[in-house]
């Protein structure tokens, strides 16, 4: 699984860089000296021909006694050459000379046995420098030089018509250059992940400064999500010239979406107010037009003033959303707290649940005091009630439960009404939501109930959340700080 932080992300991009980059130069390294090791066997090897070549040139042997003669002074003469080294002079008809019996007699041993995978042994090697194995496995170079009857260069002698007398073998370990690569490999192994953990490390802690100012970014960012409109980036954004730029188009915006917002919030408000004196005024003069019209027109006059009615809640509505949005953004709510019983909340809901309308209702109350306004408590409650009458028949059921959650009150409205659909239950706090499969028939149902509600719980510092299922029932949960057993 992908680490989702950017910081440990490019950490371990630098390490395995690291450690990959290390590991090439190692390999490299390695590959180049291996081979200037295995050079200077061969050169070692190429002066061993060239000193047989000087003695055959001065002692011709044209037959297996001259050579075997040849071999033993070939043999005394190289004392000086190290003791790893092996010399054989194999000469036809009689027995291998070698500056290492043992060794030799090991060796004609091992060529009767299978070749050894991915190369030969020593006594098999074919003419010219190649890599060969002892009889124990060991690897060395060896020079395979065929000897022929008139001797080495001998004078007015035809190689191509003389006939094969010996072989001259000259064997230098390659145990030295196997120990050089296991031990750059270890120190490969030594080096490269302290290196590849320390790149890792350095790019940690330099990411973490250059992306301090984008952790300020997101900071703001999430405070304006919450609500916080007057939150600003400023000179946050780093000395980046870059980054700065940023920060100055980001507070820009966030600048002009605040104003925005103001504006349209005071809008609210302000037609709100306006609308609140007309509306009683046409009230007023439809119930006094209600008295002055025959029977045959008098349902018509109810209808308006059911319909002025239910535009003034409308009103009461946007206007609550205005003080309770003009509140947060100013960072103090227009709330007056102070301790309320649970049990006097619960004794008023109880007094006017029958006003609601036509439904077995059931409370559940605990002992306690929470701080709250009272008025804009009630009137949670009283949405939420509302809503669930508006959703369930006359013969449905409601329940509110008010209960503890450690320092927070939690208060429940369950019914078992017609539930809201899946894909309409994200956007119930949404205002002027489309309800068709809940407001199909109602009156009255304007959309912001649930919002209204989830202003004003927000705005006490609590928590609001809707569960449902739909053709069951919906649960609507919310809790408030400030509570007290």
């Amino acid at each position: 699984m992908r680490p989702r932080s950017l910081v440990v992300r490019l950490a371990l991009a630098a390490g395995v860089l690291a450690g990959l980059s290390t590991a090439v130069g190692v390999i490299v390294v390695e590959h180049s000296a291996t081979q200037r090791l295995v050079s200077e066997l061969d050169a070692d090897l190429a002066t061993q021909r060239r000193e047989w070549q000087a003695l055959a040139d001065r002692h011709p042997a044209a037959t297996p006694a001259e050579l075997d003669r040849l071999g033993h002074e070939w043999l005394a003469e190289q004392h000086e050459h190290p003791l790893t080294q092996v010399q054989l002079v194999r000469v036809k008809g009689e027995p291998v000379l070698s500056n290492q019996p043992d060794l030799a007699a090991r060796a004609c041993a091992a060529a009767l046995r299978p070749t050894p995978r991915g190369g030969h042994w020593l006594i098999d090697s074919p003419p010219g420098i190649s890599t060969a194995f002892l009889d124990d496995g060991e690897q060395v170079r060896v020079l395979t030089l065929p000897l022929r009857g008139a001797g080495i260069g001998g004078p007015g002698r035809d190689i191509g018509e003389t006939l094969p007398i010996g072989t001259l073998q000259v064997a230098d370990s390659m145990a030295g250059v196997h120990a050089a690569r296991a031990r750059w490999e270890h120190e490969t192994l030594a080096l490269g992940l302290p290196l590849s953990g320390g790149a890792g490390l350095l790019v940690a802690l330099a990411a973490l400064v250059l992306l301090r100012p984008l952790r300020a970014v997101g900071e703001v960012a999430t405070r304006v999500g919450d609500g916080d409109l007057a939150a600003r980036i400023g000179p946050r954004a780093g000395r980046s010239r870059e980054l700065a730029r940023v920060g100055d188009v980001l507070d820009g915006m966030l600048e002009r979406v605040q104003t925005t917002v103001a504006r349209e919030r005071r809008f609210v408000a302000d037609a709100s107010h306006e609308l609140r004196t007309p509306l009683a005024v046409l009230r007023v003069a439809a119930e006094r037009l209600a008295g002055r019209v025959g029977p045959e027109r008098r349902g018509d006059v109810d209808d308006l003033i059911v319909r002025v009615d239910s535009l003034g809640r409308l009103v009461d509505d946007l206007l609550t959303l205005a003080v309770t949005d003009a509140g947060a953004s100013a960072g103090a709510g227009a709330l007056v707290r102070r301790p309320l019983r649970v049990g006097d909340i619960v004794a008023d809901l109880e007094r006017d649940l029958p006003l609601y309308g036509e439904r077995r209702f059931v409370v559940l109350g605990c002992p306690g005091v929470v701080d709250a306004d009272p008025d804009r408590l009630a009137q949670v409650v009283r949405n939420l009630v509302v809503n669930a009458v508006r959703h369930t028949d006359t013969d449905g059921w409601i329940e509110v439960r008010f209960s503890a959650a450690g320092a927070r009150l939690r208060v429940e409205v369950q019914d078992d009404g017609t539930g809201i659909e899946p894909a309409l239950l994200p956007h119930v706090f949404d205002r002027f939501r489309s309800e068709p499969a809940r407001t199909s028939g109602r009156r009255g149902a304007a959309g912001l109930g649930l919002p209204i509600c989830r202003a004003l719980v927000e705005a006490h510092g609590g928590t609001i959340t809707v569960a449902s299922t739909l053709g069951e029932g919906t649960t609507v949960t919310f809790d408030l700080p400030g509570y007290r057993a």
